[in-house]
């Protein structure tokens, strides 16, 4: 992933949410791309999930994340309404630090939905279903 809004780029993992409406990057992910979460808008209300209560942020600046495909294909799409999760502002120092190192980064559905989507036991595989629909190889 590439964050344009610093010009720095580093590799995220994501972790594959079906039931998440949107995507967000996690504290941590955010800070290692030189993001500085506290200069970020924060969306009205509290979000509920990733095992707790956080802040979302809008990383309000487009974002050109790359996707690679297992024979090293690359899938590019530009977002411009990431989210970064962060801790409450009320939060003690301890349940921050916790915050940070736990919440993951998350695909949610306005990324999946650019994909078509197989699971079984053994893995989950997406699959590109619309080249125009925002990315491009």
């Amino acid at each position: 992933m590439k964050s344009k809004l610093q010009g720095k780029s580093g590799k995220v993992d994501f972790v594959i949410d079906t039931g998440a409406t949107y995507s967000a990057l996690s504290e941590h992910d955010a800070l290692l791309l030189g993001i500085d979460v506290l200069t970020l808008p924060k969306e009205k209300g509290i979000g509920i999930g990733f095992g707790g209560v956080f802040t979302p942020c809008l990383l309000n600046k487009e974002v050109g994340l790359t996707f690679y495909d297992t024979q090293g294909d690359r899938y590019r799409l530009k977002k411009s309404d990431l989210h970064v999760i962060t801790a409450p502002e009320d939060a003690d120092e301890d349940t921050r630090r916790q915050v940070v190192a736990r919440t993951p980064s998350v695909l949610g559905y306005y990324i999946l939905s650019r994909f078509e989507l197989y699971m079984n036991k053994r893995m989950v595989e997406l699959r590109i279903s619309d080249k125009k629909k925002g990315g491009q190889r």
